[in-house]
């Protein structure tokens, strides 16, 4: 069974990354509470596929560039 474009891991990212590139403006504070709230459903996609949580975040942020972190450490 083939997976659909839409529930691919690169796809979900490049959605996401549109969703979100304009939190990148905003001080890190008002960002990370934006980018929980919208990016919470690509984050559930991204389990969907099978990753785990530190896999999630490891891919969204690098994603929009940043490096990874552990998941629930201050920027």
């Amino acid at each position: 069974m083939s997976q659909r474009l839409q529930n691919t891991d690169a796809y979900i990212l490049m959605q996401f990354v549109a969703a979100t590139k304009h939190l990148l403006a905003f001080k890190p504070a008002e960002a990370q509470r934006e980018m929980a709230l919208l990016g919470m459903p690509y984050l559930r996609k991204l389990q969907a596929n099978g990753h785990d949580l530190q896999t999630c975040a490891d891919l969204m942020r690098a994603a929009h560039g940043l490096p990874q972190r552990p998941v629930g450490k201050a920027a």
